[in-house]
């Protein structure tokens, strides 16, 4: 993982690991060149054609018109689930309602005195923004009525830092409206926590925005159910299977679905509760790739098969 790091170009701090975005692109299209796929941008998927359980092939949308893009085998790896969906998989979507974890928009800002900002000691031994925002969330002082900083803004180089703060509830990901009005939130979110920074955060006196994400950060939509189903009790019993295919040890990582004090604490006190000691971890099995009803997908990323629980842990990028 430090590896990967140093050839982005990238500080790793505490344990949160910002990414700086544009070497990262290089490096992607570096190893997607080394293994001989063939790279398509600006294509969109809008449609499957199935028989017998079987995906035959992929519309997708070109400037060109539409393709159909066949093949004996199809990774779901939309992130949402939408190709294994459309060909009929069946899937799970949030909490027990159907509403789904908070999301964010995430942002670059520049100009920051790193220096400063290491400097300053809070009589807790935490960083300063965090402190700050405890102390002033409790006074119902802060721009977002959210009583912690769940991120903050972290360095991305000598002057840059990047935030993963700031949620925007009631958004479905799936519903293109939903998704729309949580862009637009999202952008009001960043403008009202850099002016908070400023005001309050030594380092950050002269800080300004220089890019919001070009798309909303989604924490969770489909879970498409698979061959076997991943559990808040496999987490528990550090579970390994005979066909795992990896292991990961991030925690429960369970945002809010709602802007509720009491709902929130008990996200954050969920992850806290659910996080191993170094060296524990749990296997992921093959067949949490396979979804039922479907012969040829293959399922990756944050929609493959878990409880809602566990999809906590398994929706957040890590290395183990």
């Amino acid at each position: 993982l430090k590896e990967l790091a140093v050839r982005m170009g990238v500080p790793v701090e505490y344990d949160w690991f910002t990414i700086n975005a544009e070497p990262l692109k290089r490096v992607y299209e570096d190893i997607l060149a080394e293994s001989g796929a063939v790279l398509r941008f600006f294509t969109k998927i809008v449609d499957v054609v199935t028989s017998g359980g079987r995906i035959e092939a992929v519309v997708v949308s070109t400037h060109e018109g539409l393709k159909a893009v066949t093949g004996r085998v199809f990774i779901e790896a939309t992130g949402d689930g939408d190709v294994a969906a459309w060909a009929g998989a069946d899937f799970e979507a949030g909490d027990e309602t159907g509403a789904q974890q908070a999301t964010t928009l995430c942002f670059t800002v520049a100009g920051v005195d790193w220096d400063k900002w290491r400097s300053y000691k809070t009589p807790d031994g935490d960083r300063a923004d965090r402190h700050i925002w405890r102390s002033q969330a409790a006074q119902g002082k802060t721009p977002l009525a959210e009583p912690r900083l769940a991120v903050g803004i972290l360095p991305v180089n000598e002057s840059a830092g990047q935030s993963n703060s700031g949620h925007v509830f009631g958004v479905n990901g799936l519903v293109e409206g939903n998704l729309t009005e949580g862009i637009i939130k999202g952008r009001e979110n960043a403008d009202r926590l850099i002016e908070w920074y400023r005001k309050n955060v030594p380092g950050f006196e002269n800080c300004r925005l220089a890019a919001t994400a070009q798309i909303l950060g989604i924490r969770e939509t489909r879970r498409i159910t698979g061959e076997y189903v991943l559990t808040e009790d496999d987490y528990d019993a550090r579970a390994s299977f005979d066909d795992e295919i990896g292991r990961n040890a991030n925690p429960l990582d369970v945002h809010a679905s709602r802007c509720d004090g009491n709902c929130q604490d008990g996200a954050y006190g969920l992850e806290r509760q659910k996080h191993y000691p170094p060296g524990d971890s749990y296997g992921v099995p093959y067949r949490c790739l396979i979804p039922k009803k479907l012969e040829n997908v293959l399922v990756a990323g944050r929609c493959l098969s878990t409880d809602r629980l566990m999809h906590g842990s398994m929706r957040v990028l890590s290395l183990i």
